[in-house]
């Protein structure tokens, strides 16, 4: 009887830990809550106090702000301190202040500015900047766009994903994460299949001819069905950045006050040589930035593709203003965006699929 009672009691016992560790486990919708304001915040209050500090002398608590990798428009973190050191060459006194203009998460735009003892700015330079973090500590990081990369390929990428996808957030926030680290020259979009948020993508669908979610599709060329080959997403990104462009997309100009999204665009060729304009196409899509439905893990979903479509330009004049006429999606969100590429695209995805270049804005729709 006394065996069976204690069998009993450890049985009892097992059941509530089991239990207990059940309910300590997180959800998929428990995520930590970041407070981005009160991170930039406080770094500009460090920011700032370390700034007006600053001699002729000693620079170096204030370049510890900077990463060791920082690359804005081709300035690295000893061209800013050079310029800093070389402020203080003038014969009259001068001082450096910073100021945060504004910020959205981590992503920031802030000013240095230059003054004499009477306050007087005599110059201020913008920085449309960015904070990393890394073993908790903030450091600002640039755009990391080079000064000689104007005429190199942009990196672009295509998702198909659902809110419902266990291993989707890893493939997304990838994608999140490389668009930080490098938000000048490369965008992705979200293509939502079987969810809240699923658009109208009927051109990707049959041209990628994709079923399984998560599938990444990496400058039209490279196509991973799953997220085992996260790791070697970045590498083969920036080898494509390494590559010159060919062709360009620029002077984005959207004209106001129509019932469509109407705009004009230049296409340009970058390269002496002929150009294979056979199945090139313009392709477009319109995109919510951040969407209120939320990924499997409780993260946002981002660069939600709502309409898409395209041009055929394979007989147009590549050095050209393209004139542009598109329906607006039946709902339009407040953060909608739309971006254009050039990709070579035939009936069904093959070996020339490859996107040559791409452009986006924000929509200021009618």
């Amino acid at each position: 009887m006394r065996i069976k009672l204690i069998i009993t009691l450890l049985v009892l016992v097992s059941l509530f830990m089991v239990s207990c560790d059940r309910f300590e486990k997180p959800t998929k919708n428990e995520v930590e809550e970041i407070d981005y304001n009160l991170i930039v915040t406080d770094f500009f209050v460090d920011f700032s106090a370390t700034a007006k500090l600053i001699t002729a002398t000693n620079t170096a608590d204030f370049m510890g702000f900077f990463h060791d990798n920082y690359l804005y428009d081709g300035k690295t973190k000893q061209d800013i301190a050079d310029m800093i050191n070389a402020v203080f060459l003038v014969n009259e006194p001068r001082f450096i202040n910073v100021e945060l203009i504004s910020n959205d998460e981590l992503s920031i735009e802030w000013n240095l500015l230059i003054t004499t003892t009477n306050d007087t700015v005599v110059e201020t330079m913008n920085f449309v900047d960015r904070l990393i973090e890394e073993e908790g500590i903030y450091t600002l990081y640039g755009n990391q766009v080079d000064a000689d990369n104007e005429d190199k390929l942009m990196a672009f990428a295509e998702i198909m994903t659902a809110t419902w996808c266990i291993n989707c957030p890893a493939v997304e926030a990838a994608m999140h994460d490389y668009l930080y680290s490098n938000p000048e020259n490369f965008f992705y979009l979200e293509y939502h299949t079987q969810d809240d948020i699923a658009g109208q993508h009927e051109f990707f669908d049959n041209f990628y001819r994709v079923t399984s979610a998560p599938t990444t599709i990496l400058q039209g060329q490279d196509i991973f069905v799953g997220n085992s080959l996260i790791d070697t997403y970045e590498g083969i990104l920036d080898n494509y950045k390494a590559l010159d462009a060919q062709l360009k997309l620029s002077n984005l100009v959207q004209t106001t006050g129509t019932e469509n999204y109407q705009a004009n665009l230049d296409i340009e060729k970058l390269i002496t040589e002929e150009f294979d304009t056979n199945n090139l196409k313009l392709r477009w899509a319109f995109y919510e930035e951040e969407s209120a439905f939320n990924n499997y893990i409780g993260q946002p979903c981002r660069h939600v593709v709502l309409t898409e479509g395209y041009y055929n330009i394979e007989l147009t004049d590549l050095d050209t203003t393209f004139p542009i006429s598109i329906d607006y999606p039946r709902d339009i969100p407040e953060d909608m965006g739309i971006v254009f590429w050039l990709q070579t695209a035939g009936d069904t995805h093959d070996d020339t699929s490859f996107v040559h270049a791409w452009i986006k804005q924000d929509v200021r729709s009618k």
